[in-house]
């Protein structure tokens, strides 16, 4: 059975699966194992780039953002920049750091924080997030398309 989208993705749980009283079920399993699939997966697919400008010393991260592979100062010296947790940054530098070339970063909700602060871009290279099978135009996505085994698994 070929399954090269959300609704032949649909068909073939439905086989696999063998439970009549399952199908209406069928679109929350695929939204589940989707979930999943975001939480565990890290796939050079997912991986993107961009910069980042700060406002008041915060850059607010993509709407699509799952997790960080490599954060850097745009200006300045280049260098990735180190992670530490928001209680050391908060203790180091308090809630208004002072500004210079950023060397360290904290995380907090959907905001990422340079330290020391800058006025300057910062570059992100981040893995994206899966994108929605179930609301995509053509009921498609690169993961579908690359291995839709992954989606039947998950789901089922």
């Amino acid at each position: 059975m070929p399954l090269s989208n959300y609704s032949e993705l649909q068909a073939s749980i439905a086989d696999w699966m063998d439970r009549e009283d399952l199908v209406a079920r069928i679109p929350d399993f695929i939204q589940l194992g989707q979930a999943k699939l975001r939480r565990v997966l890290r796939v050079r697919e997912m991986e993107i780039s961009t910069t980042l400008s700060p406002i008041n010393g915060v850059c607010f991260l993509p709407t699509n953002y799952e997790e960080f592979r490599a954060v850097y100062a745009s200006t300045g010296t280049g260098k990735p920049l180190e992670l530490f947790t928001p209680d050391f940054a908060i203790e180091k530098y308090g809630w208004s750091a002072p500004a210079g070339v950023p060397q360290y970063f904290t995380l907090i909700g959907n905001e990422l924080r340079p330290y020391p602060s800058t006025t300057g871009e910062v570059g992100l290279i981040y893995y994206q997030t899966i994108p929605d099978i179930a609301g995509a135009p053509d009921g498609e996505n690169w993961l579908l398309t690359k291995d839709p085994r992954t989606y039947l698994f998950a789901s089922l």
